[in-house]
């Protein structure tokens, strides 16, 4: 995957649609408060990841994906949004902020019920990282934002791959499906029980 060109596109796309409208007129104090709230999307994205992992689920949007593979792809779209709107080099610091993978082998080698729970401490590891981010984002620490929001994409990457998930061709087809979903549209986003972050 060339994470510069997908981090460029999820972007471009998400600032089309609308997304950040109010960041971009908003004060200081909304845009701090606007990010936190960017952040804490990522985390659902990873809690729904876990629930399509748990119960082992084909994803509602993308019924030939896993669950798991879906979610795992709006979270790292999620994050290469946030990252293009502060100016943050996610590709770059995707290749120096590896994490080294200590329980990869255990997952290889592991039963079907090891396994379960190696993906589901994988994906705290992932939500640790994430709130490291927040955390940094609440001393405007943006180096740092970067460095732990790289670390969980490359957590998430590694596991797709040990999992055999297909993350670029689900990024793909979301970011399509996102396209033409009536309830990302900004007048069903505006109206009463619209998707309003």
């Amino acid at each position: 995957m060339n994470i510069r060109e997908v981090q460029i596109d999820c972007h471009k796309r998400a600032l089309a649609a609308g997304w950040w409208k109010e960041y971009i007129v908003g004060d200081d104090k909304l845009k701090h408060y606007f990010i936190g709230g960017k952040l804490g999307l990522v985390h659902s994205e990873l809690s729904e990841a876990l629930e399509g992992h748990r119960k082992d689920l084909m994803d509602d949007h993308l019924p030939h994906r896993k669950m798991i593979e879906v979610e795992f792809a709006d979270t790292v779209i999620r994050i290469f949004d946030i990252c293009g709107m502060l100016g943050l080099d996610i590709a770059a610091a995707c290749v120096i902020c590896r994490l080294p993978t200590f329980y990869g082998g255990d997952f290889l080698a592991g039963s079907p019920v090891l396994k379960k729970h190696i993906v589901a401490f994988w994906i705290g590891d992932v939500h640790a990282l994430v709130s490291k981010a927040f955390s940094a984002h609440g001393c405007h620490d943006y180096g740092d934002i970067r460095d732990y929001l790289a670390m969980a994409v490359n957590l998430i990457l590694q596991l797709c791959k040990i999992m055999e998930l297909d993350i670029e061709g689900a990024i793909h087809e979301k970011l399509i499906y996102n396209s033409q979903r009536a309830d990302h549209k900004p007048e069903a986003r505006d109206a009463v029980g619209g998707k309003s972050l």
